[in-house]
């Protein structure tokens, strides 16, 4: 189990999904040292769950799981493949649109 203590205004949250007005990913960044080689990895945003005793988010996939999907780097837009969004969900055994 992950924990993170996402907040409103936290730029890992990505913004909402086109016109649905939903929010489609957190996005969590680990790896690197001071921000140089560390990745991004895209979570579908019905793989968090927000713990009210912790006041943040949980997440229950394993360490490995979350370092073997699919990721970006910073200088990468990895939106700009038309399937990036069904691999994403596809790593995480979500179907497109969850």
């Amino acid at each position: 189990m992950h924990y993170c203590p996402l907040r409103d205004n936290d730029p890992r949250i990505s913004g909402p999904e086109g016109h649905s007005g939903r929010v489609s990913y957190a996005v969590m960044s680990f790896g690197g040292f001071l921000g140089i080689g560390e990745r991004y990895h895209p979570l579908p945003w019905d793989t968090l769950d927000y713990d009210t005793a912790l006041g943040g988010y949980v997440v229950n996939i394993p360490r490995e799981q979350l370092e073997g999907g699919p990721s970006f780097a910073r200088d990468e837009d990895p939106w700009v493949d038309p399937e990036y969004d069904r691999r994403v969900h596809g790593h995480y055994g979500l179907p497109l649109g969850v």
